[in-house]
Formats: C-alpha cells, structure tokens, sequence
C-alpha cells in the first residue's frame, strides 16, 4: 500500500515528539511518499501564475496560507504520478484546502485522510469552513468530543485515533538527581491557560519557599503576555531551543508537570510527561479523559486556583510520596499498553486497509 503523506512539521517539536513521528511506526507494508516543499523560484514563478488568482484564503479559513496551497498543488500532481492508495494530510486545519475543488479529477481508487488536532471551540471561534473537509474518506480526530461534534457534518466518516507517543524514548530515569527543592514543570504553548498558571505560582511562591519552576516555553514573553510576570522571581528557569534530551532530563527529574490548560484533543507535554511516569496536573476539559483517567492524574476544574493548591499541598507533604509514585507508574504503564506509537500507528493501519 502506498500513502502519500502531507506532512506540517512544526519547527520547536523534535525527533520524538508530535503528531508525525507515528508515520515512522507504521508496518513496512506501507510505503511512505513524501511530499515536495516549496519548489525553487524558477518553478515557483510558474506555478504562481497558475495558482496565485485562484487562491481564495478566506475560503479555506485562516491558518491555511498559499504555502500550504502550493504544497497541495505539488501534492496533486505527484498522485497523478504515482497513484497512491491514500493521501493523508496530517494536520488537515492548515493544509486541506486545494484537494477539495479538484478532488473530482483524481482518480477514485485514491482515498483521502486527514488528522485534525483542533477542538470543536476553535473551528467554531475561528469560522474555519468545515465544508472543505467532506471531500475526505476518512476523518481522524483526537478526542471523541471532536468526534461527536464533526460526526454530523461528516456521517459515517469519523474515526477517533488517540494521539500518541513514544514510550522507548521518553522513560523514566533509572535515577533522579537528590533536591532539597520541589521541581515543577511547564512545557508548551498552544491552549495553555497561562493566566491561571501564572495566578498559581504567585500563590504557591506566597506559601512555600521551597518550589523551583522550570518552563519550557519557544517564545520569549512579550510584556503583554501573562508569564513575562514571572520575571519578578528568582525561582523561574526559563527553556527554549533545546535539545530533545534536554527535554526528556527535565521530564525525569521533575516532581510534577503543572498544565493547566484551555482546550485539549491529544496534548504532546501530557503523553510525554506520564510516559516518564511524571505526576501530573492538569484541566479537566476536552479530550484529557479520553487518555487519561482520573485516578491516574490530578485534574482540576477551570479556574479553581485553591484545589490547584490542595493538589500541591498533598504532593508536597513526604509521607504521601509512595501513594504519588505508586499511581504514575501506574500511568506510564497504561500509555505503554494503549498509546505507544506503534499501537497508535497499527491502528492507522487498520483504517487505511478498510477504506
């Protein structure tokens, strides 16, 4: 079988974190084609004069750029060639768009997937045309609140595969480095609720003397932004631009990942910290519980910044420590059994073999 695959990297993801890096799991009875980028300019000019004047952004909604469109048409004209089995556009809300005016003149063997990471809040808040995405055979999404949402746009045609992660890379330290002080981690960006992570740690600073905060974040905060804040303490450690074992060393030796958060499909920090066996604290919205129980983590509702407290109070208090370890490990072992990359990817298996 061959997949012609639209893939988006995104540039601060790694060589084991995000959505893509399930591709490499599939069985070898799939080949991979790759997409072509953006063409050099001689050729670029070319297509420009064919593309540009049918280019209609405000069709295909934001966050799909001419980039993208550009790419499919690139796309197109390589399954003219090679006749793959499936196109897959892994993050479909940025890079479907051209295949839905000319899905009509591919060949109708070739079957259209896309993947979309959004919740049903942004496609509502953003007006993103939805209309764009019944050209498709298949539609995955990451939560089955995505799925219940977009089953009545797309009967038949939506299939909840869970996100991902892999668990031979992001593991437990076989042992952490000895701290008098309690390590709290924060990684990421998109639908983080910063404003309550911020409120909580000028509370948690104001009650204990003993946490350290590290927070990888890709951007330096603009005074706008609710962490530039956090300049006023000594207690912050700031990360960016790091390495995937950077990473991972900061997942092993912390006490908590701290991630409260807007809006949730499949979340990369989460997979990642409870394959370390990291407690974790996080939101109870959109698709948390759809990976994790919540026995198995500490939830909190929106804007509840005392029970964030409570849950810090009990995690800070030493005869509780054994209780804490005992439930993430419990939590890295069901990731290993249901969400490892390569359960993930024979699932995706299984999908394109049906259609």
């Amino acid at each position: 079988m061959k997949v012609l695959l639209l893939n988006s990297s995104i540039q601060h993801f790694g060589r084991y974190s995000g959505y893509d890096r399930m591709f490499d799991f599939l069985k070898k009875d799939i080949e991979l084609i790759y997409n072509d980028k953006q063409p050099g300019w001689v050729r670029r000019k070319l297509i420009n004069r064919k593309l540009w004047p049918t280019y209609n952004q405000s069709k295909y909604g934001p966050y799909h750029f001419y980039n993208k469109y550009v790419e499919e048409y690139l796309a197109f004209n390589k399954a003219l060639r090679r006749n793959p089995d499936v196109i897959h556009f892994s993050f479909a809300e940025d890079s479907l768009g051209y295949f839905s005016d000319v899905r009509s003149k591919l060949p109708g063997t070739i079957k259209l997937v896309g993947s979309i990471h959004q919740p049903p809040s942004w496609w509502k808040m953003t007006n993103k045309n939805i209309q764009t995405l019944k050209c498709l055979d298949a539609l995955i999404v990451l939560s089955r609140e995505a799925k219940k949402y977009f089953d009545s746009y797309l009967p038949d045609k939506v299939h909840f595969l869970p996100h991902g992660v892999n668990t031979e890379f992001f593991v437990p330290a076989s042992s952490k480095e000895s701290s008098s002080t309690f390590n709290c981690l924060f990684v990421g960006n998109w639908l983080r609720d910063f404003a309550f992570f911020v409120e909580t740690v000028h509370r948690l600073n104001a009650t204990y003397s003993n946490i350290v905060f590290n927070i990888v974040y890709p951007h330096q905060p603009e005074p706008t932004h609710p962490l530039f804040q956090l300049i006023r303490y000594d207690n912050i450690n700031w990360h960016r631009n790091i390495s995937d074992e950077q990473l991972l060393h900061l997942y092993q030796q912390a006490d908590v990942l701290f991630l409260p958060l807007l809006n949730s499909t499949g979340n990369n920090a989460l997979l990642e910290a409870a394959s370390c066996c990291l407690p974790v604290i996080t939101t109870q919205c959109g698709g948390v519980n759809d990976y994790f129980p919540d026995e198995l983590i500490y939830a909190i509702k929106k804007n509840d910044v005392q029970e964030a407290m409570d849950i810090f109070g009990y995690l800070l208090r030493p005869e509780n420590k054994g209780h804490i370890a005992a439930k993430s490990e419990q939590l890295g072992k069901l990731l290993r059994e249901k969400l490892d990359f390569k359960v993930v990817a024979d699932k995706l298996h299984s999908l394109y073999t049906s259609l």
